[in-house]
C-alpha cells in the first residue's frame, strides 16, 4: 500500500499538502470498505471483541493508520519528485 502510494505521488506531483490528502483518502478509503466487506462476510465477531478490547472504534482506527501511511508516502513520493 504505501509503496503504491508513494509511485503515484512520485508520478503526480502535486504540492505536499494536496499529495498527503490523496493518499490519506485513497489508502483510508481503500482499507475502510475491506474492513467493512470483513465485517459484514464475518457477522462482526471481531469486531465487537476488537472494538471491547479498545477504546477507540476498530473502524475509526483503521481508516487513521491506513491514512497515516499512504499519506506520508504519497507526500514523501512528491517531494521526491520537486527535489530531482
Amino acid at each position: 500500500m504505501a509503496l503504491g502510494a508513494f509511485v503515484i505521488g512520485y508520478v503526480v506531483g502535486n504540492n505536499g499538502y494536496l499529495a498527503f490528502l490523496a493518499g490519506f483518502l485513497g489508502a483510508g478509503l481503500l482499507w475502510l470498505g475491506m474492513a467493512l466487506f470483513i465485517d459484514i462476510a464475518t457477522h462482526s465477531i471481531l469486531t465487537q471483541k476488537v472494538n471491547q478490547l479498545l477504546p477507540v472504534n476498530a473502524f475509526l482506527m483503521t481508516v487513521l493508520i491506513s491514512g497515516l501511511v499512504g499519506g506520508f508516502a504519497a507526500l514523501t513520493g512528491s517531494l521526491l519528485k520537486s527535489e530531482l
